[in-house]
Formats: structure tokens, sequence, C-alpha cells
């Protein structure tokens, strides 16, 4: 029973202590609001203190952006402050190097003195020198005048001595070449009668068919101011040749294209080793390698009968004479070809080949003549008509070959068709 009632006397002990509590309280709370000084009342007191905080606040505030404020301008005051510390220390490097220029400058000044000095003094010494070097100079350039003076005294009466010389010279061989002259204008009266046709000989050697426009004569290059635009093509020879007053035609040497363009080509001057037959009983030389015949008789002298080149030959180059070398403006020319034109041709002869030997031919087949006019575009017909520009006769058309190719040849003739025998062809034949 006595411990069922434990809580609530526990209950009623702390009700009666709450009520004793709370009467205390309220007695504390009315001494506090009802003081018998209101200013010293602690209410008062709090908000005193209150608005002693709240302005120690604002101070706090005012003072720590003041504080903000002097460290900015700390900062700036030393910001400028290394600023000028730097440039103090430039000024005082550059016032140093100053210093340093103003006492070389003085040192320079002091030494160009002195250079000066030397320099007078040199001038002075090389000034004597040089006069003397110039009277020395000038009396061995007097004497070596004088001397050379004296040579060319000697020289002109020398020159003198041999213009005259050369001048008997020349009278006693004008006189000797006027001899010869008189001799070969007969032999060449009497060849006329002798080898007279009646043919018509075909005059293309004279017609040029371009002009050289460069020559370079050592390293052997000529250029043509004919090109492929014309029909020129690469591997094409010429004959190089100029013509001399009196329309006399000199030639030069022959001429194989190695690059065509279209307005010009670059040719080669053909050179190449050949045997020229000689005379046995004379110094004389053929000028061709196919020339058979020496004009001088068995005699030594010149006349009418013909002495065969039976001597051992003699090899030579055949190529530029360099007494007489290819210049600007002289002439070209090759039987086959023409500035744009093809030739027609009739090879006439007896054609027939035995043993690879054609009796009519002199020394080219005509089946290797055919292929030559060809390669420079040319054409070589069977028969003649009036389409044919030029018949290339071999050894004797008129008396060897069948009666037809005989009446072929004779066709020609009457016809009035220029006729080129082959021997004047061989520079052109021979593909060497």
């Amino acid at each position: 029973m006595k411990e069922e009632n434990g809580p609530l006397i526990a209950l009623i002990v702390f009700a009666v202590l709450s009520i004793f509590f709370g009467v205390m309280a309220y007695l504390r709370y009315q001494d506090l609001m009802s003081p018998e000084d209101p200013s010293k009342s602690p209410d008062a007191k709090i908000k005193l203190l209150q608005k002693d905080i709240q302005d120690q606040e604002d101070n706090i505030v005012t003072l720590t952006r003041q504080a903000t404020s002097l460290r900015e301008e700390v900062r700036r005051q030393q910001a400028l402050y290394n600023f000028y510390s730097e440039m103090f220390a430039e000024y005082g490097a550059e016032y140093t190097r100053r210093m340093e220029l103003v006492k070389w400058a003085e040192n320079f000044e002091k030494q160009a003195g002195e250079l000066s000095g030397m320099v007078t003094d040199l001038k002075s010494k090389t000034l004597a020198n040089v006069n003397k070097e110039t009277n020395e100079a000038r009396e061995q350039m007097e004497k070596g005048l004088q001397e050379k003076t004296a040579s060319k005294e000697q020289a002109i009466t020398r020159t003198r001595q041999a213009k005259e010389e050369f001048d008997a010279d020349v009278k006693k061989f004008r006189s000797q070449r006027n001899y010869e002259q008189s001799g070969l204008d007969e032999v060449k009266s009497v060849l006329t009668d002798l080898t007279q046709r009646e043919v018509e000989r075909a005059n293309i050697f004279n017609q040029a068919d371009g002009h050289v426009i460069l020559s370079d004569t050592v390293n052997k290059v000529v250029v043509l101011d004919i090109g492929t635009a014309t029909g020129v093509r690469n591997g094409y020879r010429f004959e190089c040749f100029a013509l001399r007053p009196g329309n006399k035609r000199v030639h030069k040497a022959y001429l194989e294209v190695k690059r065509a363009d279209v307005s010009m080509s670059e040719c080669l001057i053909v050179q190449r080793p050949v045997l020229l037959p000689k005379d046995p009983l004379s110094p004389y030389v053929a000028k061709e390698p196919e020339e058979m015949f020496s004009p001088f008789q068995e005699s030594g002298k010149k006349g009418f009968s013909a002495q065969p080149l039976s001597a051992p030959p003699k090899q030579v180059m055949m190529g530029m004479s360099k007494e007489d070398p290819i210049v600007e403006g002289d002439l070209v020319q090759n039987p086959f070809f023409a500035p744009n034109k093809s030739y027609t041709f009739f090879i006439a002869g007896s054609k027939e080949i035995v043993n690879e030997q054609q009796k009519s031919a002199i020394r080219y087949r005509w089946t290797e003549i055919k292929a030559v006019a060809e390669f420079y575009g040319g054409k070589v017909l069977n028969a003649v008509d009036t389409t044919v520009n030029y018949v290339i006769a071999q050894k004797n058309p008129k008396t060897e070959g069948t009666d037809a190719e005989k009446a072929e040849f004779q066709r020609a003739i009457d016809l009035g068709i220029p006729v080129i025998y082959e021997w004047e062809l061989f520079r052109f034949l021979d593909t060497r």
C-alpha cells in the first residue's frame, strides 16, 4: 500500500516546490521591474550596454574601412618605393657607365692626339717615299719608252722590207695564177665541149632552204632558221655554203639536225675521217673521197689526159675549214628537201641487182636512194610523168638498163625535167 502511494507523494512534493520557487521568482521579478531608481534598473543597464555595443560595432566598421584604406595606401606607397628603388639603382648604374664612358673618351682623345702626331709623321715620310719612287718610275718609263721607240723603228724597217718582199711574191703569184687560170679556162672549155649534154641540169643546189642564225664553231653547233613548221626533222642533213661575189658558191661544211623546234633547228657540224685519193706522180690530193682522176698528166703538168688517183689514199678529217668557218647568214640546202614542200623523183638507170650489186650504180643502189628520198618526205615514182620534179640519174641511164628504163629517161628529157646525178648526192646519201 505504501509502495503504491510513493509516486503520488513525489508528485505532491514536486507541486509544492514548484509553487514555492514560482512565488520566489515572481517576487524577484517585481523587485527588478519596480526598483526604487529606474535608471539603475537592470533593463536600463542592458539597453545602455546594447547601445554601447552598437556604437563600438559602428566604430569597428569605420576603423575597418580606415584600416583597409590605409593598407591600400601602404601597398601603393610600397610599390612606389620599389619603383623608385629600381629607378635609383638603374640611374646609379647609368651614372657609373657614363662616368666610365667619359673616362674612356678622355683616354681616347688623348690617344687620338698621340695618333694624330704619328699619322702626321708617317704621312710626311710616306709622301717623301712616294715622290722618290715616282721619280724613279718616271725615269725607268722614260728609259723604257726610248728603248721601245728604238725597237718600233726597227720593227717598222723590218715590216717595210717584209712588205716589199711580200709585194714581190704577190706579183709573182698573180702572174703564176693568171697563167694557171688561162690553162684551167682552156681545160674547162674542152671539158664543157666533151661533157655537154642535152639534158637539163637541176639548179637546185643553188637554192637556199634556210639560213644560219647562230654559229658556235668552238662547240661545232649551228642553229638554222627553219624548223618542224617547215618540215624539218631530227637527222636531216644540210650542206652549208656561201655565195661570194659573182654568185660563186663556196662550200663550208655539212650539218646534221640534232634537235628541231617549231621555228629553228640545232645542228652539229658533220666531222668524220675519210680517205682522199692521191695522185701517184704529183702531190695532188682529191677534194672528195669519190674523186677518181687527177687534173695532172703523167709528166706532172696539167693537160687533157686523165691520170687515175691510184696512190695510197690520205686520211683526213672531213668537216669545216678553219680558214673559212661557218658564220651567221650562210645558206643551207638539201636536194631532197624544200620548206613546206615535198619533191617527187624518178631514179633513171638499170635497176637490176645481182649479188647485192647494181651494175648502173656509181656507189649507192637505187633502193638506198629511194629510202633517203622518202626519209626527207619525198616520193619516188616508177615511171615518169608531169608530177616528177627531178630525175636522179645513175651511171649511164641512156645506155644501161632495159629498153623501158632507157625510154623512161628519154621521156624525162623530152618533158624538160631537170636531172641530178648520183655523184652530186653522195654527202646526202651517206648516212654514216
